[in-house]
């Protein structure tokens, strides 16, 4: 029987890349899209409803963040703390046309990050949009960690690659430590520099989901001029989803060959996958196992 409560087995203390977290993480960043949670009304209120009844014994606070930004950039964000951890997530962009508005306009040129991140380089759209919620994040995490919960940052498309900037950020000059980063379809944030700089840091904690051809992935491919220099590079650790769905992890961060695929940014396809990886273990008491199973997910709408 499907279990309702599947935060609580969320691994905050799990070194390395946890299967359970990466499924809650993937839901996370499939329901921040506005059309997606179950039930009518506001987004926040049914987004609200959904993720305070998934975590039911230790229910979540829940609280939104949103700056509108001239066309094409905007962010939206949503931090859900209680006892246990702190989960940001930012919401991303599926559509092909959208995705490219943001990546290939002339906001798409790196810019020199401020002193304190280092001689680093990332993509200025990027880098503006979460400076436009970035204080107002971080003072709500920092207010959320009464007990000083750990803290996850996750996203897909755009999403990913603000939480991941975001988390270099956090990590590196807000004053906030970063136990994880779980993020799917992201594009490159920013130079070689910024990418050294990231994964001195945190390439441990910071696993990138890609499936196949998945275009954004693939973007943007360098600021010109074409130099090694300024040419964008990837961070974290790449799970990588093949064609025929076996999964490579830890894989050698090498380009595909092939013509980039809308089908496979798909968030829901990336939300399947992490639930295809959880045990088939049968559920013998709320304890028993302790980490989450298959047969935990409700049916309706949570693929399972």
């Amino acid at each position: 029987m499907a279990h309702k409560d599947i935060y609580r087995y969320f691994r905050e203390d799990y070194v390395g890349h946890s299967k359970a977290n990466a499924y809650l993480l993937a839901l996370l960043s499939h329901y921040v899209y506005k059309e997606r949670p179950p039930g009518s009304g506001a987004f926040e209120a049914r987004f609200k409803s959904l993720f305070q009844d998934l975590s039911d014994t230790d229910p979540f606070v829940v609280q939104t963040f949103t700056e509108s930004l001239p066309f094409p950039y905007d962010t939206e964000v949503a931090i859900l703390a209680n006892s246990r951890v702190v989960l940001v997530v930012f919401r991303g962009t599926e559509g092909i046309t959208a995705v490219k508005d943001w990546l290939t306009n002339a906001q798409h040129l790196m810019l020199d990050a401020p002193d304190d991140w280092g001689n680093v380089k990332v993509h200025k759209g990027f880098y503006n949009a979460l400076s436009a919620v970035y204080q107002s994040v971080r003072n709500e995490v920092r207010s959320c960690r009464t007990k000083n919960q750990k803290v996850f940052l996750t996203g897909h498309s755009l999403g990913g690659a603000l939480a991941m900037l975001c988390a270099y950020r956090f990590q590196k000059v807000g004053g906030v430590p970063v136990a994880g980063v779980y993020v799917f379809g992201a594009p490159r944030v920013g130079d070689l520099g910024f990418a050294n700089a990231y994964n001195n840091l945190l390439k441990d904690k910071t696993f990138r989901w890609v499936k196949n051809l998945d275009f954004a992935s693939k973007l943007p491919d360098h600021a010109p001029p074409p130099l090694p220099t300024t040419r964008y590079h990837h961070i974290g650790i790449l799970n990588f989803i093949k064609a025929n769905g076996n999964i490579e992890m830890d894989h050698l961060d090498v380009e595909t060959v092939g013509i980039p695929s809308i089908n496979d940014h798909s968030m829901p396809n990336y939300c399947i996958t992490m639930y295809s990886r959880l045990s088939k273990d049968k559920r013998q008491s709320d304890s028993n196992p302790a980490y989450l199973v298959r047969g935990d997910v409700p049916a309706t709408g949570l693929f399972g």
